[in-house]
């Protein structure tokens, strides 16, 4: 059975859990939810870069959900949507 690791950004702006390296990706599945996320500056790009790199590194699946449709496009835009998966 796969472990999956759910996490809740609260953040409007900067989503610090990703910056400050607090989310883990060391499980099979980490879900990812940014419903209160309202836009991304070019730190919180950086951050979310780095997510999908240490996804990548550890050959886990990050499921992103509850995208705006402008961080949505602030992610395509900045070529990170392939790094991950998306859900509604």
């Amino acid at each position: 059975m796969a472990n999956i690791s759910v996490i809740s950004l609260e953040e409007k702006l900067i989503p610090a859990s990703i910056e400050s390296g607090r989310i883990e990706v060391d499980e099979s599945r980490t879900v990812v939810d940014f419903s209160h996320v309202e836009r991304l500056d070019s730190n919180s790009l950086a951050s979310v870069r780095e997510l999908a790199q240490r996804a990548e590194d550890s050959e886990s699946k990050v499921i992103v959900r509850g995208l705006n449709v402008e961080v949505y496009k602030a992610l395509k835009l900045a070529k990170l949507t392939s790094g991950f998966s998306f859900s509604d």
